[in-house]
């Protein structure tokens, strides 16, 4: 009986080790397993990330020209392309007019022919937002090519254009103020969509001529010819 308990004990314990050695290996495995899955989703969020870095350029051609377009650099046109399910394809449809350089005016969120217009500057990596719901009747750069001026146009209820003019500086793409010469007769500044204007010229010495209609019940009926200082 002494023998039978003694081996009965040395069975006991040496289940107790198989079982033992058993799950250490399962737990292995295990920690394995569990090692593997973070080595996968370590390299799933790498991938996602380079997708959404690949995903932030694009190429845009304009008249035989590559040019990159980060969607991180241009966010008010950005905005716009995300409403689209291919923004990269749309941004290839859209209408691309060279100013200078690598400067352009991109139009884009036309409703009927009132468009928003964009100044964009692929060297600068910036732009700036000229004019929303309206057309763009002309543009002309300064005689040093350093400013450029825009009129855009508006009908009111009873379809009298009205118009606004947009002076920018081409090396920052910020506007500039507009100040009447000295004994210039008093007249809002051409930049609200306030009155008709019928011409925009510029001349030497950091000055533009405007050429508008008169305004409504101001009693004159003659094309009024101002000159706006720049800088």
């Amino acid at each position: 009986m002494r023998n039978r308990g003694i081996v009965m004990n040395k069975m006991l314990f040496s289940f107790a080790i198989c079982f033992i050695a058993l799950a250490g290996c399962q737990a292995g495995q295990d920690n394995t397993s569990s090692t593997s899955e973070v080595l996968e989703e370590a390299i799933g969020i790498e991938q996602t990330n380079a997708n959404k870095e690949n995903d932030d350029i694009a190429e845009v051609v304009i008249d035989q020209h590559n040019y990159d377009y980060s969607f991180s650099d241009y966010p008010i046109l950005s905005r716009y392309l995300g409403n689209f399910n291919k923004p990269v394809q749309k941004l290839q449809s859209l209408s691309f007019t060279h100013v200078i350089n690598d400067q352009y005016i991109v139009t884009f969120a036309c409703h009927q022919d009132d468009c928003s217009y964009l100044l964009i500057d692929f060297d600068q990596a910036s732009s700036f937002l000229l004019s929303d719901l309206s057309v763009l009747t002309e543009y002309q750069l300064s005689p040093d090519q350093s400013f450029a001026a825009f009129l855009f146009e508006r009908s009111t209820e009873d379809q009298t254009p009205t118009h606004h003019l947009s002076v920018l500086n081409l090396e920052t793409l910020q506007p500039v103020e507009l100040e009447l010469q000295e004994e210039e007769q008093l007249i809002p500044r051409p930049n609200q969509f306030q009155y008709p204007i019928r011409s925009v010229t510029f001349d030497t010495n950091q000055i533009i001529t405007v050429e508008s209609e008169p305004i409504s019940n101001s009693g004159v009926r003659d094309v009024i010819t101002t000159h706006w200082i720049y800088q």
